[in-house]
């Protein structure tokens, strides 16, 4: 999804910074979070066990933190990259990055109104997006110490907030939400309880912000980033499986739209903090999701720079992810298969494995084919078109 804020290709005049030409690697690493999409939402229960449930428990959560990550690394690089660290970014970006926000609300608040089964990532999106405007002048160590900052305190913050004296007043005012009232996301889903809840994934934009603003394309850079990635999500994961054991493994209720208001009273409990699990909203699970995260996205610009060929098919997916995600969610409520995997996925893994493979193939199948011909995916283009619309006062109309 966040291939459409990585959008090298306009032109810019003298009062712009020059734009990073386009990162194959980046592309990459979106495709395996498209891919680790397809597996949460329609690949095998992590339940079934063995290598397949290993790889399924490792795809749930930690895909959408990869595309929250890439997004802001998107954003930086369509500001300038490395050449803009620590520069204010120019009034014409910064009104097309609102632009892309407003155009990526607006999709993802359709797709909810639609009712599609799985909570759409979207909406939070273009609401991230308008909150990162602020740090993309910022240099990545301050932005790296705001994202670690931010994350120890939002979670806490969040169960303030969703104790049942102050989420009260939240969802009586929701009867005043225009969003609300048209069946889409409620400015407290949005905000606080959603699938994506914007206060707790704040942190991974301004992460990927701080990444795309480091040269990448040198290989000590993606060296130390891999290494300090991995050192981050080792440290998260390991000490919360410890202090998950000393205080017998508490539960944090998932804040996503099953459990729209406060869940059950154990999720409000501050041991709840020591869980990492998927969409928990902890300190634990946030650190490990950008480490990993990092990780990813090191590795796959080195292999990109190596094996180019071998992962265009992939690269091309990646390029056009906005697009394959919505396709994605329209084939699987098209299809009935929301409803039908709920109850299938743990007692059919074979279907459920047969499904991701089918999607998998298709989605690069297509988007290989597609980029042959063309340099953006149909939705890229939209918004290509669009922001390329708003202009800086030197451009000619």
């Amino acid at each position: 999804m966040t291939g459409l804020v990585h959008d090298p290709a306009g032109g810019h005049v003298d009062s712009q910074p020059p734009v990073t030409g386009r990162i194959a690697g980046i592309d990459l690493a979106r495709s395996i979070a498209i891919l680790g999409m397809f597996a949460a939402h329609v690949g095998p229960d992590p339940q079934v066990g063995g290598v397949v449930g290993a790889m399924m428990y490792a795809s749930h959560g930690r895909a959408s933190i990869l595309f929250a990550t890439l997004a802001g690394l998107s954003l930086a690089l369509a500001t300038g990259g490395a050449h803009t660290a620590g520069q204010a970014v120019p009034a014409v970006l910064r009104r097309r990055t609102v632009v892309r926000a407003g155009i990526i609300f607006a999709f993802g608040a359709g797709l909810t109104m639609w009712g599609t089964a799985i909570p759409v990532i979207l909406a939070y999106y273009g609401v991230l997006f308008v909150i990162a405007l602020p740090f993309l002048r910022l240099r990545p160590t301050t932005n790296f110490a705001i994202a670690a900052v931010l994350a120890l305190l939002t979670p806490m913050a969040s169960i303030v907030f969703r104790q049942p004296a102050v989420i009260a007043s939240f969802t009586a005012a929701e009867r005043f939400d225009p969003l609300a009232r048209l069946g889409g996301d409620s400015l407290t889903n949005l905000i606080l309880t959603g699938g994506y809840p914007v206060l707790t994934w704040t942190p991974f934009i301004i992460a990927g912000i701080a990444l795309g603003r480091l040269e990448l394309r040198r290989p000590a850079a993606r060296l130390a980033l891999a290494v300090g990635g991995a050192g981050a999500a080792v440290l998260a994961y390991s000490t919360a499986w410890i202090a998950t054991g000393i205080v017998h493994g508490p539960v944090v209720v998932p804040m996503d739209e099953s459990n729209p208001t406060t869940g059950s009273p154990g999720g409000l409990r501050w041991s709840s903090l020591f869980n990492a699990e998927e969409h928990t909203g902890t300190p634990f699970e946030i650190v490990g999701g950008i480490g990993t995260a990092i990780v990813v996205i090191a590795l796959c610009t080195s292999i990109a720079i190596r094996i180019p060929r071998l992962v265009a098919p992939l690269v091309a997916m990646g390029s056009m992810s906005l697009t394959v995600y919505v396709v994605h969610l329209i084939a699987i409520e098209a299809m009935g298969m929301a409803a039908h995997d709920r109850d299938n996925r743990a007692a059919l893994p074979g279907e459920s494995v047969l499904n991701l493979s089918v999607f998998a193939a298709v989605a690069v199948g297509a988007a290989w084919v597609w980029n042959r011909y063309c340099d953006r995916g149909p939705l890229e283009e939209c918004i290509h078109r669009a922001t390329r619309l708003v202009r800086s006062s030197g451009e000619p109309s």
